[in-house]
């Protein structure tokens, strides 16, 4: 019944989840495959953690898409926490 309703009204119903907005990041800007597939292994990982539901899936897509990124560039992105002590 409610098929037959939402057909008859043509609506288009998306489902906003994590790996909807890294498929759209990719397409945005091309990214490795490797990058991607460890981007997704990282979106899997957030299902498991509770913690995660109160991010956005936007942000979490994101998220993984930078560490990937990150992690396969090999840069360094952070200050060791040894630098900011003072000698």
């Amino acid at each position: 019944m409610e098929a037959l309703i939402l057909n008859t009204l043509e609506f288009n119903i998306i489902i906003s989840t994590s790996l909807y907005f890294l498929n759209y990041y990719r397409s945005l800007k091309s990214f490795s495959l490797y990058a991607y597939q460890i981007a997704r292994y990282y979106l899997d990982l957030s299902l498991l953690d509770y913690s995660c539901l109160e991010f956005s899936p936007s942000l979490i897509a994101a998220s993984s898409l930078y560490l990937a990124t990150t992690i396969i560039s090999n840069k360094k992105t952070w200050i060791p926490a040894s630098s900011l002590l003072k000698k």
